[in-house]
């Protein structure tokens, strides 16, 4: 099987010791550089002369066939919080996968700084919507931790929040669900587990920071130890993360029309000065 990542080293040292050397080629893909590695392989950042667009490969391990059909089955899912899957293949046993090149950060770098509460659940309520839309197309994350939600760069008008990497086997075990099995509410799991390490910048049960306690409440049901009492599913999740702002609009609103009828009634009670001072 070739070795992708020293070719690359090769191509790179040729160029700067030459001044030519051509980058290896994956079919017509052209790899200019690795972008890191995981359980299922290494990516790399390439260029699809084709098509005149960059791109991002995935060189898997090994060429496994469920691998494939899942990223086939990924490709006809079109949802703005996933990362977009253009192709699958196999070339000289070489097994990739082309996806889109998202430009920005990875969650776990974007809260290498302490993040505002509100700023987190902004961001985990859009990765929300790009489980909950793969598990309405039948898939299932099986990953779900801070590397794989990206965040878009917004100084180049990129502000996107996708999930991506899905892996068929690649469970990490600090976010694996207790009863070990594959399915949309183990992804509910993995995802309240990344979710709370975000917010305190430690992994349940230790807490660091201060979260409201609706908040708390959210992530506890959706990492409890029997996925019976976790939530129906990630629609419902995410719901749960709008509620309280709901509950708070209809509360404030009845407190508006409470305050208006008292002083309603304070001015019919004492005339037309207290209106004035009302007014």
């Amino acid at each position: 099987m070739r070795d992708l990542v020293d070719e690359l080293l090769h191509a790179k040292v040729r160029r700067r010791l030459f001044g030519a050397g051509e980058s290896p080629r994956l079919g017509r893909l052209v790899l200019e550089e690795r972008l890191g590695a995981g359980a299922m392989g290494t990516v790399f950042a390439a260029y699809d002369p084709r098509l005149e667009r960059k791109v991002a490969v995935k060189v898997l391990e090994t060429a496994d066939a469920r691998v494939l059909e899942e990223a086939r089955a990924l490709a006809k899912l079109s949802h703005q919080n996933v990362v977009a899957v253009h192709d699958a293949d196999e070339i000289d046993g070489v097994a990739f996968i082309v996806m889109e090149l998202v430009a920005g950060t990875s969650l776990r770098a974007w809260v290498t700084e302490p993040r505002p509460w509100r700023q987190v659940v902004f961001v985990m309520k859009h990765a929300a919507d790009g489980v909950a839309a793969a598990h309405a197309a039948g898939l299932v994350h099986r990953d779900l931790k801070p590397d794989n939600i990206l965040l878009g760069n917004i100084l180049i008008g990129d502000d996107r929040i996708c999930v991506g990497d899905f892996g068929p086997d690649a469970r990490t075990p600090a976010y694996c669900a207790p009863e070990g099995n594959v399915d949309a509410r183990s992804d509910q799991y993995s995802f309240a587990v990344a979710f709370h390490e975000v917010l305190h910048g430690v992994r349940p049960p230790a807490t660091a920071r201060s979260v409201p306690r609706w908040l708390s409440r959210v992530l506890a049901r959706a990492m409890d130890p029997d996925p019976a009492k976790r939530f129906a599913s990630m629609r419902e999740l995410r719901a749960a993360l709008d509620r309280p702002r709901r509950t708070l609009v209809i509360g404030a609103g009845a407190a508006i029309l409470a305050t208006g009828a008292v002083l309603g009634a304070l001015a019919f009670h004492h005339g037309d000065a207290a209106c004035a001072g009302d007014r």
